[in-house]
Order: structure tokens, then sequence, then C-alpha cells
């Protein structure tokens, strides 16, 4: 959880500047889970860093969960989706979307969005490191959302059955 508040203070500041509205979606009982936080940071700063660099108007939610819990195994799937309005991404583009240097050219106009075309590439490298995948749905015109998943993670802390299910923050 504590990886979760940073990465949206992070971006509080670029929401207010774009005038955009960022929200978080976070169980209460979200449990403390062992996990590679380094590369973790590094898939949510390029997927949300992305979110706000393709979205000029509306918003952009982080939604978190924490599913398929095993108690006796202590194990359980974390989801971390990213949500936009933003420009969204052509059926054939997501074809390439992951590809290194493709990016900029197949997906979306590099005049106006500056980049390398390295940070999905690089995300799904560490994701599928970490044992897990990213995912794209996304419509030209409407939006997009990444979800990361990352199955059968070791957790510490138990969950609290009686607390709400979600938090919504909106920041």
């Amino acid at each position: 959880r504590k990886l979760v508040e940073e990465i949206a203070s992070i971006f509080r500041y670029k929401a207010e500047e774009k005038k955009l509205m960022f929200e978080l979606h976070c169980p209460n009982d979200l449990p403390i889970i062992i996990l590679d936080t380094l590369r973790l940071r590094q898939i949510l700063l390029n997927l949300i860093g992305n979110a706000f660099k393709f979205t000029n108007k509306g918003s952009i939610t982080f939604s978190i969960a924490f599913n398929n819990v095993n108690p006796a195994t202590r194990r359980g799937d974390l989801i971390l989706a990213v949500a936009d309005t933003g420009i969204g991404i052509s059926k054939e583009s997501q074809e390439k979307l992951f590809m290194p240097f493709v990016q900029q050219y197949a997906a979306r106009d590099a005049n106006v969005y500056k980049g390398t075309g390295l940070g999905l590439a690089i995300s799904q490298r560490l994701a599928t490191r970490m044992g897990g995948s990213i995912q794209l749905e996304s419509e030209p015109e409407k939006g997009s959302t990444f979800t990361l998943h990352l199955a059968h993670l070791e957790y510490e802390s138990p969950r609290h059955e009686k607390t709400p299910p979600q938090q919504q923050i909106p920041v």
C-alpha cells in the first residue's frame, strides 16, 4: 500500500496541472505483498505516466485488487489497472505497442508525443520477469486500460474481512 500511495502522490501535481481527475481505487484490506517493488515501481511510473501523457481531458483511474487469495499457501493474485480517457490506440497499433522503438511511429504521432518507444517494451519485460503480464484494452478517441497481472504472490498480513472492500480516493 505504501508504494501505491507513493505513486499516486507523484501524479497528483500532474493531474492538477492538466486539470484531469485522478482516482485511486485500493482495497482497505490490501495485505503486505512480497514482490520486487523496484520493478513494480518502474512499471507503474511508465503506465501512469503514459496515461497522463496521452490524456488531455477527462480522467485517469488507478485500480488495485488482490484476488484468488489462498490462506493455506498465503498467496494471491495482484491486479493493477490504469485506465484513461485519452486518445486511445487502434487495433493495428496495439499489436506493435510492446515492441521496442515502434510505439512512437506506429501507435501515436511522434511529432506530438515525444518518447523513445521503449517504456512499454521494458515494462512488459519487467512484468514477465516478475511472472506476470500486461494486457491492453483500447479504443481510439475513447481511451485505454493497461492491466498488470501478477499471479501467486506471497503475502504477509492477513486480510480483514470486515473492512469495506474498496476505498476511493480522488487525488
